[in-house]
């Protein structure tokens, strides 16, 4: 019956994919992802995996950290940044711990973007995509810290190539209330256009104004400043 039923989610997962090549893949935007503010251990999500690789590796991911395909992690839409999930490839039974630092999938009715290295832990890297199941080992802060002699820090909600994407983002802030502005940086060598607000002192105080920020649906990184 296990083997039927695995066979049966990996048919199913095969026509979803052959269905979206049909009518035109649907894509979501980052702006709609909104971070769970708090998850508990245990908590489950089951949906189809997919990977990501070259044109992303060595970029910058949503919690700061560069981007390696051959390392293991994954990008989900809104649990915290730093959770740590089991995964469960429903189609043969492998399971693999995963760090989330990044946001993704973008595209409409998948749950999770592995590295290319924890797709192939999977088995699912010829395939592209698998039914899994993701549950929470231990939840994240949602907030990274980056360990380094500062002058303070500020608080940096995006990092984005694109201007428009830029805009729109510092908009949101002032729309919210927060200051928001854009700072041109060169990482990995590759142009960014990092939104900050808030210039703080200590952790401590820029800790305390991330978590408000966070619970209105931002990511955030702890900057600092040099």
């Amino acid at each position: 019956m296990d083997r039927r039923r695995a066979l049966l989610l990996a048919l199913l997962a095969l026509l979803g994919a052959l269905a979206a090549c049909h009518r035109g893949v649907r894509y979501q935007r980052p702006e709609d992802f909104r971070p769970l503010p708090r998850v508990a251990p245990g908590w489950r999500q089951r949906g189809i995996a997919s990977w990501y690789g070259r044109p992303f590796h060595g970029r910058p991911t949503a919690s700061g950290e560069i981007y390696d395909m051959d390392r293991l992690s994954c990008a989900h839409k809104t649990l915290p940044l730093g959770t740590v999930v089991e995964v469960t490839n429903l189609a043969n039974g492998r399971r693999l711990r995963l760090r989330v630092n990044d946001r993704g999938p973008y595209v409409h009715g998948r749950i999770l973007d592995c590295s290319r290295a924890a797709a192939r832990r999977l088995g699912f890297l010829e395939q592209g995509t698998a039914p899994v199941e993701i549950r929470v080992v231990r939840p994240g802060s949602g907030v990274r810290v980056a360990a380094a002699r500062t002058t303070g820090y500020a608080l940096q909600v995006g990092a984005f190539a694109d201007p428009a994407r830029a805009r729109a983002l510092a908009r949101r802030l002032a729309a919210d209330g927060h200051e928001g502005r854009i700072e041109a940086a060169v990482v990995g060598g590759r142009r960014l256009l990092r939104v900050r607000t808030g210039r703080y002192p200590s952790k401590a105080a820029a800790a305390r104004a991330a978590a408000t920020l966070y619970a209105e649906g931002y990511d955030v990184y702890l900057a600092p400043l040099r």
